[in-house]
């Protein structure tokens, strides 16, 4: 049930104007987004007042991470329309922060990255 929810296309939705997803199949960017995933999972808590209310989210965000890892924009793009759990995703990708530094041989400034956070009560999951 909940890859229904998180196979919404950004692109689909307008939410996409640059940048990729977490879940991009792009191979030169699949190692670091992988990275860049596992780093806010490991900090992104289902809010417990949340929990108890049983409030259920899918929201957009986009963040920039700049050459050097640090995350220099981010953006909510569309709320999950509940406050507390737009703030704790939000706050997950501050502290993750700072990820490492973009690959010299991508000769890139900046990445754009749009996730897809979701969150279904006792699950929550990041695309």
């Amino acid at each position: 049930m909940l890859r229904k929810y998180a196979r919404v296309d950004p692109r689909a939705t307008g939410l996409r104007d640059r940048g990729v997803t977490l879940d991009t199949q792009e191979f030169k960017y699949l190692s670091y987004l992988a990275k860049v995933k596992a780093k806010i999972e490991s900090v992104w808590k289902y809010p417990p007042t949340a929990l108890q209310r049983g409030l259920r989210g899918n929201l957009y965000i986009r963040f920039t991470i700049g050459k050097d890892g640090r995350v220099t924009e981010t953006v909510l793009l569309r709320s999950s329309g509940y406050r507390m759990l737009d703030e704790a995703a939000l706050k997950a990708i501050r502290d993750a922060d700072p990820f490492l530094p973009l690959p010299e041989s991508w000769g890139e400034d900046r990445l754009t990255i749009t996730g897809n956070f979701i969150y279904m009560l006792d699950v929550y999951y990041l695309r």
